[in-house]
């Protein structure tokens, strides 16, 4: 039976506790899922260690080595473009505030179910879990739950105007889409499938600069009276 092998493209210290209210594996993975929210690239976490890899080969008696995510596939959420330096100290400016709003349990719950939407078996899945995670961050409702989430999320991403409509009508018809691959079994497209991770990156990364998470009865008050939410 072959044996996997990763190549290490990226080395993380974390030196004393952190400062971000985890425990040392968890402010780990915090990093590692906050680059994956911004950048929108197949960043993995592999293995943890208790020393730089590089002195692993001559000290492999007494290092300790732990897999994370050593699971191969990962799914690409998001067309092929380029990343600039500006994403990665985003990711740095925002470290702190983002990890205050894990505090908040409906915040942590849809950051997490998003973050673990890309290790999904394939697109349908995918698209159920990043709506998912739309759902869990605006909060519906049990009634009118399309036309609430589609209104609220378009209020919540677009300033208001022709764009703010536009954007309602796209993100009904992506909306559907996933009740197809819920409900049908129906694969979504690709547009379909990168436009809902897209959506809930952009709730998350907004609710992060703005250190709360949106109220929906505010995002319908803002859509019914095209005010900026």
């Amino acid at each position: 039976m072959g044996e996997k092998s990763l190549v290490i493209t990226i080395e993380l210290e974390l030196e004393g506790e952190g400062g971000l209210g985890f425990d040392r594996m968890n402010t780990l993975w915090f990093v590692v899922a906050l680059l994956r929210l911004k950048v929108a690239l197949p960043i993995k976490m592999p293995i943890l260690a208790d020393r730089p890899f590089q002195r692993i080969p001559n000290d492999t008696e007494r290092a300790n080595v732990f897999p994370i995510e050593v699971q191969l596939q990962q799914l690409k959420t998001a067309p092929p473009s380029e990343r600039s330096l500006s994403d990665f100290e985003w990711v740095r400016d925002n470290l702190f505030s983002a990890s205050e709003l894990m505090k908040d349990p409906v915040f942590n719950r849809s950051f997490q179910t998003l973050d673990g939407g890309v290790h999904s078996q394939n697109a349908g899945a995918g698209i159920v879990i990043a709506w998912a995670a739309i759902e869990t961050l605006i909060r519906p409702g049990n009634t009118r739950i399309t036309e609430r989430v589609c209104r609220a999320l378009a209020a919540y991403l677009n300033e208001p105007g022709p764009e703010r409509d536009r954007a309602f009508t796209y993100i009904e018809r992506c909306y559907a889409a996933r009740g197809g691959a819920a409900h049908a079994g129906t694969p979504p497209e690709a547009d379909q499938f990168n436009t809902a991770f897209r959506l809930a990156r952009s709730a998350l990364l907004r609710s992060i600069e703005r250190q709360e998470r949106p109220d929906i009865e505010v995002l319908l008050e803002a859509w019914r009276t095209k005010a900026v939410a």
